[in-house]
């Protein structure tokens, strides 16, 4: 009796650990940019791309409330799910910032937005000398890529005025 009870308290020890390193679930993720030196509407980005954790997703709203909404295909969405998946683990380290030669007036914020309504910057570069990333370098860079793949593919060219 003692060893079952024993194994049971060890078994329940180990289910409660392996939860709490979990990584939060994801609601949205959302790629935010600037372009100073571009015209109005044209660049990627610049009204927000937002997917959710289905795969639909929202380009815009343009000042004027325009938007654009669509659906992933599952490959992408698969693809996404990985990349902030491996984000979310390191989304509430401390955030490191290296050097980075960036597009003077060019900035990116990418934000993972938990079920708990947190949201967690994983990747910006919103000085004209640095890049910043919680966490895992790696892991941030490699969601900030999958998003601007989905941009290139969803979001519109010269955003409609």
């Amino acid at each position: 009796m003692k060893q079952v009870t024993i194994l049971l308290l060890l078994f329940t020890t180990a289910t409660i650990s392996a939860e709490a390193t979990k990584p939060p679930r994801w609601e949205s993720v959302r790629e935010q940019t600037s372009c100073e030196v571009v015209a109005p509407g044209s660049c990627i980005g610049e009204y927000g791309f937002t997917v959710d954790a289905t795969g639909q997703f929202t380009a815009g709203p343009s000042p004027g409330g325009l938007r654009v909404d669509g659906k992933l295909p599952p490959n992408e969405l698969l693809d996404l799910q990985r990349a902030v998946r491996a984000a979310l683990r390191h989304a509430n380290a401390a955030e490191n910032c290296i050097a980075s030669r960036n597009i003077p007036g060019s900035t990116e914020r990418l934000t993972i937005t938990t079920t708990n309504g947190r949201e967690h910057v994983v990747y910006r570069r919103e000085s004209p000398s640095q890049l910043c990333f919680a966490g895992d370098r790696t892991a941030a860079t490699h969601l900030h890529d999958v998003m601007q793949r989905l941009m290139a593919e969803h979001y519109p060219q010269h955003f409609p005025q």
